[in-house]
């Protein structure tokens, strides 16, 4: 009896175990943009003729618009191909509200708030000892009324 114990709480030790972890080969390097208005807003991302991402953004969340694996971070991807046809331009639509942004990608001020600049974006760590990059981009309402 003390056997049979001793063995079915080892396997529900195992099935416990094997199922708590996400493998580490899962985790990447990731772009998002994070939604900090009262309103829906619409993201393009693409060749002004032809865009390649189409997404909605609810009010305060946030969707992953990149996915890495290995070394090169989201922003370095952005980067390599702001001036290809399929991703030279970024829209955000709101209502009767549009922002259009063209790279070239630069370091500006915070001030200037704009997808294309590096330091608009939010960048943390994440994963075993920091190896992986979350970089996000808020899109706020200061950005529709700017004009």
């Amino acid at each position: 009896m003390a056997s049979k114990k001793i063995i079915l709480t080892g396997i529900i030790a195992f099935i416990l175990l094997s199922s708590a972890c996400t493998p580490t080969s899962n985790i990447k390097n990731l772009g998002w943009i994070y939604n900090s208005t009262d309103d829906t807003v619409y993201f393009y991302y693409g060749g002004l003729n032809k865009f390649k991402t189409k997404e909605v953004i609810y009010p305060y969340q946030s969707i992953e618009i990149c996915s890495i694996s290995g070394e090169k971070r989201a922003l370095e991807y952005f980067e390599e191909n702001q001036h290809s046809d399929h991703y030279d331009t970024v829209i955000f639509c709101r209502d009767n509200d549009t922002i259009l942004w063209l790279p070239p990608f630069t370091e500006l001020p915070l001030s200037y708030h704009n997808f294309f600049n590096k330091n608009s974006w939010d960048v943390n760590k994440h994963g075993k000892n920091g190896k992986y990059f979350l970089e996000t981009f808020t899109i706020t309402e200061s950005d529709f009324t700017k004009k």
